[in-house]
């Protein structure tokens, strides 16, 4: 049986029901004055004869030295709500014999699937009519639930009877409206796709869930078609991809450099020289707190001992690993269970050589138990142009039930290019203060790339770097030049001067009383003639 209701706190479908017939069940089609419905324990009226409030189990239960029974009364809300105690009360008239004396009060966020068990209590004898106790919660503390289960086990009385509740009373430290849609209704590639039904001539997509809170069709639609992650566009004419940054060949975490040069919040940073075709240039990462095991010296080589998951290693692009830095660790985020906690003031900060714009960012979740606790339930980002004047870019919020590596994407609100992005976590997803991510990552329609969109005038044999709206080149190895000419240089001796011990002694020319030795060099190579080597000191087995 249920009941619609529309007060303000916790409004919605409110279901009762028990696994036991109940005195005077009758039929499906009406409620008899002698009815004692399930729904007569949630109704807040003490149970008495006649008016159909309280609960009477129709068969006899055992007593006091009986064994277990089993009545389920079950309570199914429409919001989410943290218990933290639950009455009982005896009903008004004989009731001191009948009521519970052994029960078990179980919570459950799935619909009842599976179950948790929350408190219970035993041997409550001696009622008075109309007397209500009050049992605690001891454990599943913390834990937001949608139904309720009392399980009465045994009457007051040694010889067993029927079991009669006039009310089980349920006291929440707090409650949550549920989400709609449901979190489990499933991922968006799980919809179909509608060609019936259409808005403003655009296919819509459903999904019919079947899940406890609001069962039923949901259906999407959009004025405008859309384009897959990863690409930006209208739909209809472009989806073009968007370019992520880092590219997927940045380098393991742990290939970054330590730099106590550049400081952030007084913590050294990390950066990484990157020399490929796409956004070449030194990109560094920072945080203003400390990352799990950073060591105070920025000398000390990694990974040394144990996982150093550094602020690199959230823009690696391979993901968790202790053995390589990936994902990044820090004890600084408070979680959402602890409302009366403010904000985290982490910060995660991406300088990249290029200027971009960010279209959108994803965030990818831990694998293991620390994706259920540490994973990001609000984070802000931040654009910047010199690292210390910020403008905001976008949020999310209400980011709960992450699974294990899920990555999720959010959209920007901003336009322009930029060279800092900032990520600044805000809260996790339970009462944790350690925020804990596998990646974050950047996706930009309009990159900024001077070395490679032909802006650049760098010879073929030298090195393009971007920084920011601007670049800079060099020649490489083995060439010579100002990075717009670089001409090739010639290595002397010649390759084919042969090795050492074709060299001849000769005591006729010394330095410091060492004899030298010479080579008459008459091969291929550049610069014929005679080469001669010297050492101020002996030398091994001279």
């Amino acid at each position: 049986m249920y009941k619609d209701y529309t007060g303000q706190v916790c409004p919605g479908r409110y279901r009762a029901k028990s696994n036991t017939d109940w005195a005077n069940k009758g039929t499906f089609s009406n409620y008899g004055s002698d009815k004692w419905p399930p729904s007569g324990v949630f109704d807040r009226v003490v149970g008495d004869t006649g008016q159909v409030s309280g609960y009477l189990s129709q068969p006899a239960q055992s007593g006091t030295g009986g064994p277990d029974g089993d009545v389920q009364l079950i309570l199914e809300l429409s919001c989410q709500m943290e218990l933290a105690s639950f009455s009982v009360q005896c009903r008004a008239n004989d009731g001191p014999n009948v009521t519970s004396a052994k029960g078990e009060m179980y919570g459950s966020s799935d619909g009842g699937s599976t179950w948790t068990l929350l408190g219970t209590f035993d041997s409550q004898v001696s009622w008075a009519n109309s007397e209500t106790r009050n049992f605690p919660v001891t454990a599943g503390q913390g834990m937001m639930f949608t139904s309720f289960k009392f399980v009465g086990q045994r009457v007051s009385n040694a010889g067993g009877s029927r079991m009669a509740i006039s009310e089980v009373e349920l006291f929440v430290t707090q409650w949550q409206g549920v989400s709609i849609p449901p979190a489990d209704i499933g991922s968006g590639n799980t919809w179909m796709r509608d060609a019936a039904f259409t808005y403003r001539g655009i296919k819509t997509v459903y999904k019919d869930y079947s899940g406890s809170a609001c069962p039923g069709r949901y259906r999407a639609m959009a004025n405008r078609e859309w384009c897959n992650a990863g690409f930006s566009g209208d739909g209809i004419a472009s989806c073009s991809a968007m370019v992520q940054i880092p590219r997927e060949d940045i380098g393991q975490g742990y290939s970054w450099t330590k730099d106590d040069s550049v400081m952030f919040n007084g913590l050294y940073t990390v950066y990484k020289d990157y020399q490929e075709r796409t956004c070449p240039g030194r990109f560094r990462a920072m945080a203003n707190e400390n990352w799990w095991q950073m060591g105070a010296d920025a000398s000390v080589p990694w990974p040394g001992t144990g996982c150093k998951l550094g602020p690199s290693g959230a823009f690696d692009r391979i993901g968790r690993s202790c053995q390589k830095g990936g994902e990044f660790l820090t004890a600084a985020v408070i979680g959402r269970q602890n409302p009366d906690q403010v904000d985290s003031t982490l910060e995660i900060v991406l300088q990249t050589p290029c200027r971009m714009s960010l279209d959108s960012f994803e965030v990818k979740a831990m694998p293991g138990t620390a994706v259920c606790c540490r994973s990001p339930e609000r984070m802000e980002v931040y654009r910047s142009t010199d690292g210390s004047s910020w403008t905001f870019l976008g949020q999310f919020d209400d980011q709960f039930d992450w699974g294990e590596e899920e990555s999720r994407q959010f959209h920007t609100t901003g336009s322009g290019q930029y060279d800092w992005f900032k990520f600044a976590p805000k809260r996790v997803t339970a009462g944790y203060d350690l925020f804990d991510v596998n990646e974050l990552e950047l996706y930009t329609s309009n990159l900024i790339d001077l070395c490679s969109d032909g802006t650049s005038n760098c010879h073929t044999n030298a090195t393009c770097i971007n920084i920011g709206t601007s670049f800079t080149y060099a020649c490489n190895g083995g060439h010579s030049g100002d990075g717009i000419a670089c001409a090739s240089m010639k290595q002397m001796p010649p390759a084919d001067i042969e090795n050492g011990y074709s060299w001849t002694k000769d005591a006729s020319v010394m330095l410091n009383g060492q004899y030298s030795a010479y080579k008459d060099y008459t091969g291929s190579g550049a610069c014929a003639g005679r080469y001669r080597a010297f050492s101020s000191v002996t030398w091994e087995n001279q």
